[in-house]
């Protein structure tokens, strides 16, 4: 029983092993990595917060040097409330790429909600100095001042906001509730006003706690597909197997005022025999008995018989013009 056990304990390691090995020699896959990361994201825009995690996961197993992944995760975990984890994930995107400004955005969310807003202060001025003209940004910056009560701060930054958006519903109300905060009765009053005009007539509307609606920082990012090799042309050659069909062609003609002849030759495919195959009928194209069919003999060849098969056309006749 010994040596029987010995022996199989010494496949299982040497199996895994192996599998250790294969793994680690599996190279990265950029290409499939992007991909994954953008089904993550599709997903995250339909609120499968769960489906995307897993999708950013196996594009990170994918390309581990694909940077977006942890920001993207960070973002999946806010959104499902395992708020620890995506923190440190944020962070870490932030040290990873420290001019994207979605990371940023997303902390000073975190640190916003977490009664922190210091914290958040910190992380939505650097947003600010990333990208000075997202009137979300401002509008968040403003919130979170007068949520430490620096109402005059929040005052500037909701009026920032406005002038980027001058129709940001979000900010508009903050503007009036710092302004009543603050003790300022009528400029309050005026704001408030336009907030309501905002609303009222659906030019916009405040900013929601739902996924993608707070702001266009708050979202997960995309990352470029590689484009695959394309492929070398494939010369295109046209041969005139007209002769060889049995076709005769016929010369342009000038155009003349019959309006059907200055629209030019034309073709009409038809099986006038009811044999099957289809035959060709070349209408007039303005010169007398122009009108030809051709019989389709199958194997690309034709046989002109339009003698066998007159093509009648009629003309209408023109009394003569007075002397």
């Amino acid at each position: 029983m010994t040596k029987k056990f010995t022996i199989a304990f010494i496949a299982i390691f040497v199996l895994a092993l192996l599998v250790a090995l294969v793994g680690a020699a599996a190279p990265a896959n950029p290409q499939e990595a992007a991909r994954l990361n953008n089904i993550g994201v599709a997903y995250m825009n339909q609120q499968l917060f769960e489906k995307g995690l897993k999708a950013f996961e196996e594009a990170a197993a994918k390309d581990p040097n694909l940077k977006v992944t942890a920001l993207n995760r960070g973002v999946a975990l806010l959104n499902l409330q395992r708020v620890e984890e995506a923190k440190a994930l944020l962070e870490k995107a932030s040290k990873d790429d420290p001019n994207d400004p979605h990371a940023f955005y997303s902390l000073g969310l975190y640190y916003k909600n977490s009664s922190d807003p210091e914290a958040a202060v910190a992380d939505f001025r650097r947003v600010t100095e990333i990208d000075p003209n997202d009137a979300d940004t401002w509008y968040f910056l403003g919130s979170t001042y007068a949520q430490l009560k620096q109402f005059p701060e929040a005052i500037s930054a909701f009026e920032h906001a406005l002038k980027i958006d001058p129709l940001h519903a979000s900010a508009q109300f903050g503007l009036a509730r710092a302004y009543q905060q603050s003790g300022q009765a009528d400029p309050a009053h005026e704001a408030m006003k336009k907030f309501q005009y905002i609303t009222q007539n659906k030019l916009g509307s405040p900013i929601s706690l739902a996924y993608g609606e707070q702001g266009k920082y708050s979202r997960a990012e995309e990352s470029p597909v590689a484009a695959e090799k394309v492929l070398p042309q494939i010369p295109v050659k046209f041969v005139d197997v007209t002769k060889g069909a049995g076709l005769t062609s016929r010369p342009s003609v000038r155009p003349t005022k019959d309006g059907a002849s200055f629209a030019g030759p034309g073709a009409c495919f038809l099986d006038y025999d009811n044999d099957g195959n289809i035959d060709l009928f070349l209408p007039d194209d303005g010169t007398q008995g122009s009108m030809s069919l051709y019989h389709n003999l199958g194997n690309g060849k034709f046989e002109d018989v339009t003698k066998n098969r007159p093509c009648r056309k009629s003309r209408q006749s023109h009394p003569p013009s007075p002397q």
